[in-house]
């Protein structure tokens, strides 16, 4: 009886913790993912001031062509 009490017992506190990890592990994504896109689109901004500063009559982005205009970030 014991045995059943506190095997019943470690398996609520572990699938606790492990729902806890679980959150834990989503959330530090979440941020890592917020991140991620903060500074890409940060960086965007950045590249367009740069043309402005340096091309300020080009609105076609350097290429003489409507947009829109797609760049890789690597």
């Amino acid at each position: 009886m014991a045995v059943l009490l506190f095997g019943s017992l470690a398996i609520i506190i572990l699938a606790g913790l492990i729902i806890w990890v679980n959150a834990q592990l989503k959330s530090a994504y979440r941020n890592i993912y917020r991140d991620s896109a903060f500074r890409i689109a940060e960086s965007g901004i950045e590249y367009y001031r740069w043309h402005l500063a340096h091309a300020p009559l080009d609105f076609q982005d350097g290429t003489g062509q409507p947009g829109p205009y797609i760049h890789n970030f690597y």
